[in-house]
C-alpha cells in the first residue's frame, strides 16, 4: 500500500520514521464545518509515534470519520497532506474543507 485518501487527506507512505512518545491515537484533522474529526486509532497491541503530520505505525491501526469508511493501516511511516484547491474568485490556493 503506497497512498491512502481518506475525505480530503491524503497518507502517503515514507522511509522516514517518525519520533515521539508512542501514542494510541492521533486526531490528524478536524471538520471545520461538521465537526468531525479524522482520527487515527491503534489496534490493540500497537502503537503509533509521531504527530498529525508524519508517524510510524508499529503493528496495526485504523483511521476513522464517521462520514468515511473505516481505513484499515499497516505498519510503516506516512506524511500527511491536506488537499488544496485553486479559488479563482480570490485568486489563491485553500485547504478544501471536508
Amino acid at each position: 500500500m503506497k497512498n491512502v485518501r481518506q475525505g480530503d487527506i491524503l497518507f502517503s507512505k515514507t522511509e522516514k520514521t517518525a519520533e515521539g512518545k508512542p501514542q494510541e491515537r492521533i486526531t490528524i484533522a478536524e471538520g471545520e464545518v461538521t465537526g468531525h474529526h479524522h482520527v487515527l486509532v491503534a489496534d490493540v497491541g500497537s502503537k503509533i509515534i509521531g504527530d498529525k503530520t508524519h508517524f510510524t505505525i508499529k503493528g496495526t491501526a485504523k483511521l476513522v470519520h464517521p462520514e468515511h469508511d473505516t481505513i484499515p493501516m499497516q505498519s510503516g511511516s506516512y506524511v500527511v497532506s491536506l488537499e488544496r484547491e485553486y479559488d479563482y474568485a480570490e485568486e489563491s490556493m485553500r485547504q478544501v474543507v471536508d
